[in-house]
This record gives C-alpha cells, structure tokens and sequence, in this order.
C-alpha cells in the first residue's frame, strides 16, 4: 500500500497532466463582506494569464493593508471586478484551478461576483494546502487532522527561496513552486534548510541574551536607586547628628 507522500506526489504529477491554471488573491478581509482587491493567475510554466489591481466597491480597512501592502489610494484607478471579469471567466474556462487554501479564495470570488450580480463561474479546483498537508503527513494536535502549514511556512520547509508573500503573484509563484517540489519536477535554487534552522536557533539564544542583559540592567539601576537612597539618608542623618552635637 502506497504511504501518504507517495499517494501525494502521485496526485501532484496527475495535476501536471491536466490544463492547469495557479490562482491567489488579495483581500480587503476575511469576512463575508470581504472582496478581492488584487488578483493573479499563472499557467503552469509561470506565465501570468492575469495580474491585476482591482477596485473594490468598500474601502480596503487598515488591517488588511498592514498584511498585504495594497492600499486605497493604490486601487484608486485600478478596474473594477466588472471590468475583469471576463478575462478572468475566460482563463479559467475549462481549466483546473490549483490555488493555495481552495476554500478562502473560492469564497472571495464567490462573494465578489455577488456583489457585482454576477455569475460565479463553474471550477474545477486542487488545493495546494491540503495537498501539502497531506505531503508532511503531520497532524494537528487539536483536530487530529493533517496540519495544515502557511505558504511561507511550507517553502521554508522544502528550502524554496520565497517570492513576495501576501501579494497574489507571488502568492502564485510560491505555490506552482510547492506544487513542483511535490511532484518531483521543481528545478529552481534551493536555500540550506540547516542553516536557517541554525539562524533561528541563533535568533532564539539572542533574545535570551537580550532579555538576560535587561534583567542585568535593571538590577543595575535598582542598585543604583537604593545607594542614591541611602546616600541622601546617611546625608541627612549625619546633619541631624551635627545639629544635636552644636547644642
């Protein structure tokens, strides 16, 4: 019986078989009011079908620039849903669609075509996340279930240099990267996963070493404040003595 990462890899070559399309978007949240405000899709050669600003109808909030970057004033020109609409319907047509989380953008595009009257159009669709869950075979210690691990996450893991996270090209590089390195088909540079485990163990002894060099300080200056008190104390004392030794 075949092991889980074989029945995975299995699975990722099968989608290299197939008229594949890679697809992310960015947000203005993760409500059910949310809608896209930027959206990428990539054939399977990395190629960009679609690489897009969009103008959503509401204002993109604060929180969702701080993730992404993407603010009112860059989509204040950008198309509308509307305007892109067909050429997104047009690229995906008949098409498997391998996006990273299937489920959150799927629910994006949904609801932004809803806000618009239109049409969600009919997709076939892989997840990436799921897949790759299933490819590390870890398990979520509350769920049972496979662990599920964010994109950066799972490139640091298999020492795939990142692309810019949180924009939806680079959302769609990394995860056509992810999908090949599955597949056995992923040819690019690779970063030393032992040295960035080494850095971040650096990282952590240096915080120790700042927080123990804080706790250092403090007491320095504790010490410090007790001397000062007891100077001015003794200071005062002795005056008093003074004062009794004249009468």
């Amino acid at each position: 019986m075949a092991s889980e990462r074989e029945q995975v890899i299995k699975e990722a070559k099968a989608i290299f078989e197939k008229d594949f399309v890679v697809l992310d978007t960015e947000t203005t949240g993760l409500d059910e009011n949310a809608e896209i405000v930027e959206i990428a899709i990539l054939d399977k050669d990395g190629k960009a079908l679609l690489d897009t600003l969009v103008k959503p109808k509401n204002k993109i909030p604060a929180q969702a620039s701080d993730i992404h970057g993407i603010t009112n004033r860059d989509v204040k020109d950008a198309p509308s849903w509307v305007d892109i609409y067909s050429v997104f319907r047009e690229v995906i047509k008949n098409k498997t669609v391998v996006i990273y989380n299937s489920k959150y953008d799927n629910r994006i595009i949904k609801q932004t075509c809803s806000l618009y009257g239109l049409p969600n159009p009919r997709r076939k669709s892989e997840c990436a996340m799921l897949l790759y869950a299933n490819y590390r075979n870890s398990t979520n210690n509350y769920t049972g279930n496979a662990k599920w691990h964010k994109l950066t996450e799972a490139l640091d893991q298999c020492g795939i240099p990142k692309s810019v996270a949180h924009r939806a090209r680079g959302d769609c590089e990394m995860t056509l990267n992810l999908l090949r390195f599955m597949a056995g088909g992923y040819d690019g540079p690779f970063v030393d996963t032992d040295l960035n485990d080494q850095k971040n163990k650096r990282n952590r002894i240096n915080e120790k070493i700042v927080s123990h060099d804080e706790v250092k300080t403090l007491y320095h200056l504790l010490i410090g404040m007790v001397v000062a008190i007891l100077g001015v104390a003794f200071k005062a004392t002795l005056s008093i003595i003074k004062g009794i030794a004249k009468k």
